[in-house]
């Protein structure tokens, strides 16, 4: 099954073809050098129910960042969901997902996510950028120079 197919049936929600149907070859380790083969190779490694805990939640994270950087934004939110449910501690996770929150509208979901980024990771500067847009965006000047600053 040629590498867009691929990515087309999971972002579809319809999975990988059977192995028989596959190219010959190794499974992309997750995360890939490549966006397209970090979905391919994690959704592998996330069906093969042989991950747990919080290698299962890096699994989901990296698989959403690839998802994401490839405008699959549902999908990514409901990866980067996973990660956090999996692994709570995962800063990043929240940031990404806060991001993706914003710029679909959801501006309190932003900011519950954003806040529990930097509480996790009080240095996270993304996290600090992204909440200060966003008190920007909802006119509160002195929140937002706190954040920049």
């Amino acid at each position: 099954m040629p590498r867009h197919l691929a990515l087309a049936a999971i972002i579809l929600g319809v999975g990988l073809a059977p192995a028989a149907a596959q190219p010959a070859g190794p499974t992309p380790p997750c995360p890939a050098p490549d966006f397209v083969d970090t979905v391919v190779g994690c959704t592998v490694a996330i069906q093969s129910k042989s991950l747990k805990g919080p290698a299962l939640g890096s699994a989901h994270y990296n698989r959403g960042f690839a998802l994401q950087s490839l405008g699959a934004t549902k999908d990514a939110i409901a990866d980067f969901s996973a990660a956090i449910r999996l692994d709570p501690s995962k800063a990043a996770a929240f940031n990404n997902r806060g991001y993706l929150r914003a710029t679909g509208g959801d501006l309190a979901g932003a900011l519950t996510d954003f806040d529990a980024a930097l509480k996790l990771d009080p240095a996270l500067v993304q996290a600090l950028n992204n909440r200060a847009m966003l008190y920007r965006t909802r006119g509160a000047w002195d929140r937002a120079i706190e954040d920049y600053d």
